[in-house]
């Protein structure tokens, strides 16, 4: 069974920011964190799991339904921290500002796939970019070097982009880390052109 999470692309401008102040940044450079790479960034808005083929369309539809009843919106990557909380760091992120646009179009997907069958997401969801994930021991890093990464990130400017396409991903695990592939893709209604996804 494949897969399957629904995320929202980042713009092309973003991902060459993160690849030259973080992927590429030796002060960020930590052997616990396993950094994502940049072809695999994007914003998650509902991760699926295993999908049997035959709902596979039936997920499609539910992003078709969910993208033609919300306009494009912009947004800017700011901030950044851990998830849960720096004792037992599990996941490194950026922020998006502002978060409500986006976070109105992931309550759209939740209750559209509750509605057809699919499990609901209990937790609160929380809009973010997972930059990286850090291994089991990660709470023993120096709270001093996590700092400084977090401080790091913080520091970058992100220019504002526009989201105006939901993507259907299907992540196939190989050893060398997920390998993500686009099944589908859904634009949103009033493309704006104001802000340039470049």
């Amino acid at each position: 069974m494949p897969r399957l999470f629904i995320a929202v692309p980042i713009s092309k401008t973003s991902k060459e920011i993160i690849v030259k102040n973080v992927l590429q940044n030796p002060v960020v450079k930590m052997p616990d964190i396993r950094w994502i790479s940049e072809n695999n960034l994007h914003i998650t808005l509902k991760f699926l799991g295993e999908v049997p083929i035959r709902k596979v369309q039936l997920v499609k539809e539910i992003v078709q339904k969910s993208g033609l009843s919300h306009d494009s919106f912009k947004i800017q990557l700011k901030d950044s921290g851990v998830f849960p909380n720096k004792r037992t760091p599990r996941v490194l992120w950026i922020g998006i500002q502002p978060p409500d646009a986006l976070c109105r179009l992931q309550n759209d997907l939740e209750k559209l796939a509750f509605d057809q069958g699919f499990e609901k997401e209990n937790r609160l969801f929380q809009p973010h970019l997972t930059l990286g994930r850090l291994s089991d021991n990660g709470h023993e890093i120096a709270i001093e070097s996590l700092d400084t990464v977090i401080q790091t990130v913080k520091e970058i400017h992100f220019p504002p982009f526009v989201v105006d396409q939901i993507q259907l991903i299907e992540s196939t695990l190989t050893p060398q880390g997920p390998l993500y592939h686009t099944i589908y893709s859904q634009n949103l209604k009033n493309m704006l052109i104001s802000v340039q996804n470049n």
